[in-house]
């Protein structure tokens, strides 16, 4: 067998093994995002807990309901007002998810005032970059319902990427880092966002009350369970279509030796 027809093998070997991983990877991915969708399901019906209760349990609580008494931070201890998320999109525009750092009132947390993030919505991305949207904001306590997420990181970038705004109060972030949230304001803080499931009493900057409500949208899986398993019998599929064409390949060549060697010496 000459060299070339060994690289050849050895390299159609690497890729199908590659393939059928990737195709394992992507079924065990989907089992785990089932789980999770199952979870996800289970917490949707059940009534809301105690941000304490809740921060209790082991395993990750994104999703779970919770009912929990908010006030916006009035000490001065973070200079910031608001939080907004870039490059987000829902149905089709590309805008912010912003939120506001707000103490949670719970006499049974470790941290009886913990800073946490609470989303007030999305809203589109303006004509002028430097311009953020002005949203309104909660000014006074509060009891709401909401629940919890958090979002993995993105293995393309790290850290928050945070960008102060010059003339405002506001920073504008890449990812949702809350740990290095926590890190940059030196404060205990939730490790999960707080999205509202009641409508937030909230006021303009103008101190005038609004009633209408920023959009919430709700993407705790990115991928859904379907979608993995989609991905795993594409991988198994070239898979088999590699082996079908080595098999084809090695046939023939099979065939055309035994055929040369069938003819009649000259």
């Amino acid at each position: 067998m000459g060299a070339k027809k060994i690289v050849l093998l050895l390299l159609t070997v690497v890729v199908f093994g590659a393939m059928v991983k990737l195709g394992f990877w992507q079924l065990d991915r989907g089992q785990q995002k089932q789980q999770i969708e199952q979870q996800l399901q289970q917490w949707q019906q059940a009534q809301p807990v105690d941000i304490a209760t809740a921060l209790s349990q082991s395993q990750d609580i994104t999703g779970k309901k919770i009912a929990v008494t908010v006030s916006p931070i009035m000490n001065g201890s973070i200079s910031v007002s608001t939080v907004y998320w870039d490059n987000q999109t829902w149905q089709g525009k590309v805008g912010y998810l912003v939120f506001q750092p707000v103490q949670m009132l719970d006499s049974r947390l470790e941290t009886a005032s913990t800073i946490a993030l609470l989303e007030l919505g999305f809203v589109a991305v303006g004509a002028e970059r430097e311009q953020l949207p002005q949203v309104a904001s909660v000014v006074q306590e509060q009891r709401i319902e909401g629940r919890l997420y958090r979002r993995q990181d993105n293995p393309m970038s790290e850290g928050l990427m945070l960008e102060e705004m010059p003339s405002s109060s506001a920073i504008r972030i890449q990812n949702l880092a809350l740990e290095s949230l926590a890190q940059h304001w030196q404060r205990a803080m939730l490790p999960y966002v707080i999205q509202p499931l009641s409508d937030l009493k909230l006021n303009d900057n103008k101190g005038g009350q609004v009633s209408e409500q920023l959009p919430h949208p709700w993407t705790p899986v990115p991928l859904s369970a379907q979608r993995h398993y989609g991905y795993a019998v594409q991988w198994f599929s070239m898979a088999l279509v590699l082996l079908m064409l080595v098999v084809r390949f090695v046939f023939r060549s099979y065939r055309a030796r035994n055929h040369d060697a069938l003819k009649p010496m000259p």
